[in-house]
């Protein structure tokens, strides 16, 4: 979790409370992070289960990679296609109206 930020992520973790409450660093910056989107989007966790659905809706739900760099290959391809499926309909929205 450390590389995100130095790789250009930004982490969303909820991080639990109690003995494990982050005091600094990037476990806290995760929380806070989660914390502004959860107050900004609401219900974040059906946001991610819809994400998930349409990419197997658009890639399917079976990943045939047998390597690990295959296995996150094929995962993120499936990704950038829904990221592209966005763009797409977002293009045209704009030219409809």
């Amino acid at each position: 979790m450390q590389e995100a930020p130095d790789k250009g992520l930004t982490p969303y973790i909820d991080v639990r409370g109690g003995k494990l409450e982050p005091k600094d660093g990037i476990r806290l910056i995760s929380k806070q992070n989660f914390e502004a989107l959860r107050a900004e989007v609401g219900n974040v966790r059906a946001l991610v289960e819809s994400l998930f659905c349409f990419v197997k809706a658009i890639a399917g739900d079976v990943v045939y990679s047998r390597s690990l760099e295959g296995f996150a290959t094929e995962i993120a391809i499936r990704f950038l296609a829904y990221n592209v499926c966005v763009i797409i309909k977002l293009k045209l929205r704009r030219l409809r109206f």
